[in-house]
């Protein structure tokens, strides 16, 4: 799967690479583990270069959600029922990756 934006900006593939991936089979959702704090989904977020984004209020906090070009959605949150800040791409209803910051 190969996913191309404008330079400078990174794809869910440069973004995924390398992390351990911690999905239990349950759901449809890849789940990915990876390091850093809420700042860091925030610049993975913007590293996507989404359009439309709006600030969104979350029971942990505010958020980000945005579209990419392709159509897929971008949310970004500082917190989850798993504890850390979470980055959902979801690509469609079949397809969702969930990075755990």
């Amino acid at each position: 799967m190969c996913l191309a934006y404008q330079s400078g900006s990174k794809t869910i593939d440069d973004i995924i690479d390398g992390l351990p991936e911690t999905t239990n089979g349950k759901g449809v959702a890849r789940n990915f583990e990876s390091t850093g704090d809420f700042e860091q989904t925030i610049r993975d977020f913007d590293a996507l270069n989404p359009i439309d984004v709006k600030e969104i209020q979350t029971k942990y906090g505010s958020g980000k959600v945005g579209k990419l070009s392709d159509g897929t959605t971008v949310v970004a949150r500082p917190g989850s029922t798993t504890g850390g800040a979470t980055l959902e791409i979801r690509v469609s209803n079949r397809k969702v990756y969930k990075i755990r910051y």
